[in-house]
């Protein structure tokens, strides 16, 4: 109950009145009120366990005089400051309940007021309080302090009910803005103790504005996938502008409703779930564009953006500091703007004799090869290699490395021969940066998420290979090896894996099958860093 459906109030009582006065007082007002409510009235009053809810709910400590000049002056906010705890806080309840069309700012103001008020309520010095107008007005004293805390309890529901009415009456902009006032000033920014009053109002505010964060979540993944591919595909900066604009702009009005929460959550010393997960989608992006694109000021960008955005939450806020640092250590070292890497995979040539050449090239927009494109994204699989073949001639045998460049999916492979040792150097090099560190991205990620990837004899597992031996006449057997028990080297054509010690176990896999030269990378940088999991790479 407020003040204005308190029992005192109905029957224009004081704490001060005994029983036969507060019967008196009911008479008289059942000829202005209804009769049933005087009466319920007067028996709550009179009933010492009904009374103490009326008590508690009322103004206990503020004396019969100072209660009639604060009910006179409530609708212009008095001074409650002279007030005990519970009598400020039912005062401050009342404001808000009766005085819905205030600006958001006030409400804020009131509600922090309220929340403090109710922290301020000790449950001695209330019974203590009610103890001594009960002796005036001659009801028993109460002497079990639990019935006090029991109707604190349930004045906090009250208190609450009234919160989440005021503030539901607001749009939603400014439901946000009240709301933020609220936890930043009452938590210090997330530096303090939460009020409880105030942890539920954000409760109920997680709940109310959870579908407005689920769209606007939607979005940002979209947004994310969309810049994603149109990095990997090199579009120009009048297209990834626009887009890098658009998600700063969605993540920052993500982040602005989620903010109540994240302070509050700061407050209580942990991380919100959802703004992880949302910074996650944003720091994967930074991650992809690196790894997959060797690019660096976009994912600066965005490094940027979750540094600005998600301030308050503080893992965040650590891995972003990390991120950044060493972003700007990978830009020092040689890393790479947008239309630098554009650049640098650009090649082009004519392969062939006379009027049979054909234009080979390879840019962001894909790999043109015997007037086939091809895009960079829908390549899966990649080799190369040479082979030295002899022609006899008539001054001698004559050798000639023959040079191929294989690249394609489960739908194409298109095979590119070479006999131009030059041009089959530059070309290769820009596959590996326009494709090859894609999928060695793609190859880790896989392996971190339990994957395993069949390369010829031999299966690939985060922690280690597993050779398979078998023919058409024999059953395949496997054999497991960690990295530890492995060596790697090279023979004419082969990327070699062999077991160190124990039974004779190895695979020789050729460099003309598929992502060879991505198995042998992997491992080749794996075994000089050490560890147990290949993915650790990712690290």
């Amino acid at each position: 109950m407020d003040l204005f459906h308190n029992p005192f109030y109905i029957l224009n009582a004081t704490t001060h009145d005994d029983r036969r006065r507060i019967t008196e007082l009911a008479d008289d007002r059942s000829l202005l009120l209804e009769a049933d409510m005087c009466l319920a009235a007067r028996n709550d009053l009179i009933t010492p366990r009904k009374r103490l809810a009326a008590e508690v709910a009322w103004l206990p400590g503020a004396g019969p005089k100072r209660a009639e000049e604060v009910l006179a002056l409530i609708a212009n906010m008095p001074d409650i400051e002279i007030l005990p705890p519970t009598a400020r806080a039912n005062v401050l309840s009342a404001v808000l309940a009766h005085s819905p069309q205030q600006e958001s700012e006030d409400i804020a103001e009131m509600i922090i007021e309220l929340a403090q008020a109710f922290e301020d309520i000790d449950p001695q010095k209330l019974t203590a309080l009610i103890n001594e107008d009960r002796i005036v007005s001659g009801f028993p004293k109460i002497t079990d302090i639990s019935v006090v805390e029991s109707e604190i309890k349930e004045r906090r529901w009250h208190y609450r009910k009234v919160i989440k009415s005021t503030v539901g009456n607001l749009d939603l902009r400014e439901y946000v803005k009240a709301v933020t006032i609220v936890v930043d000033s009452a938590t210090e920014s997330g530096q303090g103790d939460c009020p409880i009053l105030v942890a539920d109002l954000v409760d109920s505010y997680e709940v109310n504005v959870q579908k407005h964060l689920d769209a606007k979540g939607e979005i940002i993944l979209s947004l994310a996938d969309r810049l994603k591919a149109s990095v990997g595909a090199g579009s120009p900066d009048s297209v990834l502008g626009p887009l890098m604009i658009n998600l700063a702009y969605v993540v920052k009005s993500w982040n602005s409703i989620a903010q109540p929460i994240q302070v509050c959550a700061k407050s209580r010393g942990i991380d919100h779930d959802a703004s992880l997960r949302v910074a996650g989608v944003i720091r994967k992006l930074a991650i992809d564009i690196v790894n997959k694109n060797g690019v660096i000021d976009y994912p600066q960008q965005l490094t940027n953006l979750l540094k600005e955005t998600f301030a308050e939450v503080e893992l965040i806020a650590e891995r972003t500091e990390e991120d950044a640092k060493t972003l700007e250590k990978m830009a020092k070292q040689g890393g790479v703007s947008l239309e630098e890497r554009r650049n640098k995979i650009t090649f082009e040539t004519k392969v062939g004799w006379f009027i049979f050449k054909m234009r080979l090239s390879i840019s962001p927009d894909g790999i043109e090869w015997n007037g086939r494109l091809r895009a960079l994204d829908s390549i899966t699989r990649i080799s190369w290699g040479g082979t030295c073949m002899r022609y006899p001639g008539l001054i001698g045998t004559k050798e000639i490395v023959e040079y191929f460049i294989s690249y394609g999916n489960d739908n194409y492979k298109d095979t590119i021969k070479l006999t131009n040792k030059s041009t089959f150097i530059d070309f290769t090099d820009r596959l590996w940066m326009a494709v090859g560190v894609r999928l060695l991205q793609e190859h880790l990620e896989g392996l971190r998420m339990g994957n395993t990837y069949r390369f010829g004899s031999v299966i690939l597992h985060d922690t280690g290979i597993e050779f398979v031996r078998g023919s058409l006449l024999v059953m395949e057997e496997s054999v497991f090896c960690r990295w530890a028990e492995l060596k790697i080297f090279n023979e004419p054509g082969y990327f070699c894996i062999v077991k160190t010690r124990g039974e004779n176990v190895g695979a020789f896999l050729s460099y003309g099958e598929d992502n060879i030269h991505i198995l042998e990378i992997a491992i080749r940088t794996f075994l000089k860093q050490g560890g147990i999991r290949l993915s650790s790479l990712l690290d």
